[in-house]
């Protein structure tokens, strides 16, 4: 039995996308009902670049019309929000954790379904488990994802400080061959992140630069194993370019370094706009491409960018055994 499947990337950042209605059919209804426990078992195997199609994550989409042919898990339908949402999702980290918000992904899975026929050209909502995400189809393949307010109280992040805005808190690095404090700002958007501005020990020279990434390796492994976010944090490392325009690096928790993470980049336009280095509406420019962020006066951070299907294929499903997916796949470039 082959499976159906789409690979997909916006900025770089890639995935591979699968409609629930498939999963039940051709893997079979008690994959789907335990689904939360074999999610990471997918994940691992399919988003494995040797042996598997290869991606940063894995989405899933459920149709929460009541006219569907299966049945939605529990834990899908508990998302908040869901009840005003035409579909949800789950989302999964390519080792197999799981992540309740990742902008990029929202905005190929926008687009998955308005290739489909699924949902209005004029936008729709897509359920999460961070909350029901509003999405806006702009012109030029433009997609724009309305992260909501961002969270910044220290315990709700979660993190080890306990100030209602964690604005450049310190953090004790221990990782390189003498302590120093570094300053962070950590932000919520669904997910954890650590944003880092212009690397320095107190008011001396810069302690790394952007094209060392093999100490800024280091130091995000560190940052994100330490203790002071229990949860695992995305880290993100941020040059100020101008008022409007910001350069960045993202070593994300499940997949380490990646072209483009859209969370972060909206996480790295708030935690700029704090720290009183940007405005409020910023170009985020990444290995993958830029990406336009917003924070408005109702306190919800938009972001807007491209995304795009790769090529469609099919997976063997009855190779799939003991946890690992063994055999070959079968892909039709379309």
């Amino acid at each position: 039995m082959n499976l159906p499947f789409t690979k997909m990337q916006g900025l770089g950042n890639d995935f591979v996308v699968l409609n629930a209605a498939n999963l039940n059919e051709f893997a079979g209804t008690q994959t789907l009902h335990q689904w939360q426990e074999q999610a990471p078992l997918w994940a691992k195997a399919l988003c494995d670049r040797h042996f598997g199609v290869g991606a940063d994550g894995l989405i899933v989409l459920f149709d929460l019309n009541e006219k569907r042919s299966y049945k939605v898990p529990s834990f899908v339908h508990s998302y908040p929000g869901s009840e005003h949402a035409q579909f949800a999702w789950t989302y999964t980290n390519a080792d197999g954790s799981w992540s309740t918000m990742c902008g990029n992904g929202l905005r190929c899975a926008a687009l998955y379904l308005l290739e489909r026929g699924l949902v209005d050209k004029h936008g729709f909502s897509l359920s999460t488990a961070a909350g029901s995400v509003p999405v806006r189809f702009l012109p030029e393949q433009m997609i724009e994802t309305d992260f909501g307010s961002p969270v910044l109280d220290g315990a709700k992040i979660p993190s080890i400080w306990q100030e209602q805005k964690c604005v450049g808190v310190t953090l004790k690095v221990e990782c390189f061959d003498t302590a120093y404090d570094l300053p962070v700002t950590a932000v919520n958007f669904g997910n954890p992140h650590c944003v880092i501005f212009d690397l320095v020990k107190g008011d001396q020279l810069k302690v790394l630069d952007r094209s060392d990434r093999e100490n800024l390796e280091k130091l995000a492994v560190y940052i994100q194993t330490c203790g002071a976010f229990p949860e695992g944090v995305n880290v993100s490392f941020a040059e100020v370019v101008s008022r409007d325009k910001i350069n960045l690096l993202v070593f994300e928790r499940g997949c380490g370094w990646t072209l483009a993470c859209g969370s972060a980049a909206a996480a790295t336009l708030v935690a700029g706009v704090l720290n009183e280095k940007v405005a409020k509406g910023c170009e985020i420019v990444l290995p993958g491409g830029s990406a336009y962020v917003s924070w408005g006066h109702d306190d919800r951070v938009k972001l807007s960018g491209p995304a795009r299907a790769v090529f469609n294929g099919f997976l063997a499903v009855n190779t799939f055994a003991g946890g690992t997916l063994k055999a070959s796949l079968r892909e039709t470039v379309s």
